[in-house]
């Protein structure tokens, strides 16, 4: 079962258990605009690039998974000569994975990406700590020298932290659960309300960070205008 959210933070919340919403039927949360890209591709083999457990095999079989993973389907790291052997696919996806710190540069790898994917679908976490700095990469502008972007989405939106509590704030389930024992009166640090630690979380892991789904998705053909 796959269940497709317009943004990480709405089915976040529901993967923190923060609503009592049937806990034993759990979807596979996947963000619209993948999904819908995916959908596009009907039969078409699909190049998943750093697939790692090669979870979207299981909704969508014309994936070919790529990782050094045991799940994967094509043993290969994006840089090596056994990736550049892989045929030419018409269709790619790249999950956060081209500003992981590997020694080579987001640029190359981008690159390497679009050269054996006539069309890409890509997203990045922004994690400077763990991962590599994308700054450059959150404008469309920044996109448009590796071809036709398609599509382009920036979600480090603080307006969301409002569209967040007000979720909160109207579903009832999310109300009652504020009552159980292990939740009820609980104040967070520097006398935050329970209310407001459960908004700093969901926008802190799900907006600001999202490793997930990233905080820049992009969907780029590899020819230019």
């Amino acid at each position: 079962m796959i269940q497709a959210y317009d943004e990480t933070w709405q089915f976040y919340i529901r993967q923190l258990t923060l609503t009592s919403r049937r806990p034993f039927v759990q979807p596979y949360p996947i963000i619209r605009s993948l999904y819908d890209f995916l959908k596009s591709t009907g039969d078409t083999p699909v190049l998943d690039i750093g697939c790692g457990e090669n979870n979207l095999k299981h909704f969508f079989p014309n994936i070919d998974g790529m990782d050094m993973t045991c799940e994967a389907d094509i043993k290969s790291y994006v840089d090596s000569q056994s990736f550049k052997d892989i045929p030419k696919y018409k269709y790619g996806v790249a999950v956060n994975v081209m500003n992981w710190p590997d020694g080579n540069t987001i640029d190359s790898k981008i690159k390497l990406a679009l050269s054996k994917c006539d069309k890409v679908w890509f997203s990045m976490n922004d994690l400077p700590s763990l991962i590599m700095p994308i700054e450059e990469y959150k404008t469309k502008e920044a996109w448009e020298k590796y071809g036709k972007v398609e599509s382009f989405w920036h979600g480090q939106d603080p307006e969301t932290k409002k569209d967040i509590r007000d979720y909160l704030e109207n579903d009832l389930l999310y109300s009652q659960m504020m009552k159980m024992p292990h939740r009820d009166g609980v104040q967070a640090t520097m006398g935050l309300t329970q209310l407001q630690q459960d908004v700093a979380e969901i926008y802190t892991n799900a907006v600001d960070h999202d490793a997930y789904y990233g905080v820049v998705r992009v969907l780029i053909s590899a020819e230019k205008d």
